[in-house]
């Protein structure tokens, strides 16, 4: 009858319950934390893509505005944009006896490290 009394006031959780239930909630929650960890990350590539995406619109709107504006030593002196965290450069090719009235430029995009971000060619047409 003792055993009967010491079995029915057992209060609590044993040490091999609460392994168990440790180990089953270890199991669950670490591939939903990883799955959380690898969206953020995801998310800041996106969110640097995106940034970088628009900087290169911005640039590319600005150097055909000047080309076409014929305003090109201020395209290649005003490209220092360190207030915003990049800087770019402009290259003019060759005129192409085949294109008149085209400028053709190679574009590349910097951050202020001096790392380069994108490079691009334009191809910009402007009247005489």
């Amino acid at each position: 009858m003792s055993r009967k009394l010491l079995r029915s006031n057992k209060k609590g959780f044993s040490l091999v319950e609460l392994i168990i239930t440790v180990t089953l909630l270890v199991t669950v929650l670490l591939p939903i934390s990883i799955g959380f960890i690898s969206a953020a990350a995801i998310n800041k590539q996106s969110k640097e893509q995106l940034k970088l995406n628009s900087i290169t619109r911005i640039i590319k709107e600005e150097v055909v505005d000047k080309v076409q504006s014929k305003d090109l030593n201020n395209v290649i002196d005003n490209t220092d944009h360190s207030s915003e965290g990049y800087k770019y450069d402009v290259t003019f090719k060759p005129d192409d006896p085949n294109y008149q009235n085209v400028a053709i430029c190679e574009v590349k995009i910097k951050n202020l490290s001096g790392k380069v971000m994108n490079v691009f060619d334009l191809s910009i047409y402007y009247q005489e």
